[in-house]
């Protein structure tokens, strides 16, 4: 067995080491003695049966045969190649209700696409028609936007009958979300987990005071207080919280000034944003220089 190259490691105060999985994103805290055990491939009674299944369940450590570049680009490509489950990416809307400073889909924003009722409808016969003509056994959508939740009524009705479409053929849905988390609500999370959803992609662009001025909703107001309380309030839903910090020369130092305070107050995850960012800087620098 050996350490996985595609992990990011970093010693904290106490000497234990945290690293972090760039495959399955697991995060696990090693003692010293462990580590360097694992790092020279030498397998102990420190370290239990068990511990070593789950090192290697969440990529930690993998077998000395491995080739990773190859298991990495079937990694990858899975979802595009496999027989077993067609992925697409789908936006109901093009709107928003935040006034991002950088948003990239200002021209599509400004055009007010809204789907239709009728054209969902088509499009719920489209998904079926897909899934049945390639065998697939799991129908997997990634919602996106505009701000997928804007619309809840549009959203609500799609998937409640996609999904009572694809269950008449024995095809399961799944699903994922990039969304800005103002609208993520108790009562919308629960009813998107029981349609198939599992992960959820959002955007904090550092402490309160910098996130609400590049991330302010379309009146002005700020979001970040609504966003933290939506992931703590769904925190333990059955969704998986992806955060994300979009940065650029307005918003960098502020992020590396104020980094502990951007994330909750667990020490393994402040320890791994802190390297990621650390990482972010130095790809920041060398760009700019």
């Amino acid at each position: 067995m050996k350490l996985s190259r595609y992990t990011i490691i970093e010693k904290n105060s106490n000497g234990n080491y945290i690293v972090f999985s760039t495959i399955t994103r697991a995060v696990v805290m090693l003692k010293q003695k462990e580590f360097e055990l694992l790092s020279n491939g030498i397998r102990s009674d420190c370290i239990s049966d068990s511990e070593y299944v789950d090192l290697l369940n969440k990529h930690i450590i993998v077998d000395d045969e491995l080739n990773e570049d190859n298991y990495v680009d079937f990694d990858v490509n899975y979802d595009r190649l496999t027989t077993k489950t067609f992925t697409s990416f789908i936006a109901l809307s093009t709107l928003c209700n935040f006034s991002c400073s950088y948003c990239y889909e200002k021209g599509q924003v400004s055009l007010k696409n809204r789907m239709s009722k009728e054209n969902i409808d088509r499009l719920i016969v489209w998904y079926k028609k897909m899934v049945t003509a390639g065998e697939y056994k799991t129908c997997h959508i990634e919602l996106y936007g505009g701000e997928p939740l804007l619309f809840y009524e549009d959203l609500h009705y799609f998937l409640v009958n996609l999904k009572a479409s694809l269950v008449d053929i024995g095809v399961s849905l799944e699903l994922g979300m990039i969304s800005n988390g103002y609208l993520l609500d108790r009562e919308k999370a629960k009813f998107l987990v029981d349609m198939g959803l599992k992960e959820t992609q959002i955007t904090i662009d550092g402490v309160k005071e910098i996130h609400d001025v590049r991330r302010p909703l379309k009146n002005g107001n700020g979001t970040f207080d609504k966003i933290i309380n939506n992931i703590k309030t769904n925190i333990n839903s059955g969704i998986s919280f992806v955060i994300r910090i979009s940065f650029d020369s307005t918003n960098i130092k502020d992020i590396e000034e104020n980094q502990d305070n951007i994330v909750f107050n667990k020490t393994i995850l402040k320890e791994m944003i802190r390297k990621r960012l650390k990482l972010m800087l130095k790809m920041y620098e060398q760009e700019t220089e």
